[in-house]
């Protein structure tokens, strides 16, 4: 893991940080999944 972060980034990232910003990623692109289907699903 510690060569994988440090690939992503040379800045100091912790665990809990690295794991929060994943986490609000995948609610941020199930967010935008959602109101894209009910756009498209509109739509059609």
């Amino acid at each position: 893991m510690r060569r994988v972060v440090a690939q992503v980034g040379s800045k100091h990232v912790d665990y809990e940080n690295l794991t929060a910003i994943e986490a609000t990623a995948m609610s941020v692109v199930a967010v935008l999944a959602v109101t894209l289907g009910t756009i498209y699903g509109s739509i059609l």
